[in-house]
């Protein structure tokens, strides 16, 4: 299993909780054929970590979901959407 490069900068206990989820999603995330999954983003790191796992684990089978519902700082739903941009993600913004 290749881990993440962004790994190599965190916390020690914080890259292995990174990597048992990563664990998680590849080893016991076992999608029926056809299945499709939807997250909804929120932008934040909690919810990105996980789009970013899920990805990993089940490739074209999510969708990511981002709800730019105005109350976000300046240019902060570009930032978010320009984040996932080129990883070839299902990535859909929605601007409420």
């Amino acid at each position: 299993m290749n881990s993440l490069p962004e790994l190599r900068s965190l916390p020690p206990a914080s890259a292995r909780l990174c990597l048992a989820v990563e664990r998680f999603c590849l080893r016991r995330l076992k999608l029926p054929r056809g299945t499709r999954l939807v997250l909804a983003l929120s932008g934040g790191v909690d919810s990105s970590v996980a789009a970013a796992l899920l990805d990993r684990a089940v490739g074209d089978k999510l969708t990511c979901i981002f709800v730019d519902h105005g109350l976000m700082r300046k240019n902060e739903g570009d930032e978010v959407e320009a984040a996932f941009a080129g990883r070839g993600m299902k990535f859909i913004r929605v601007n409420a």
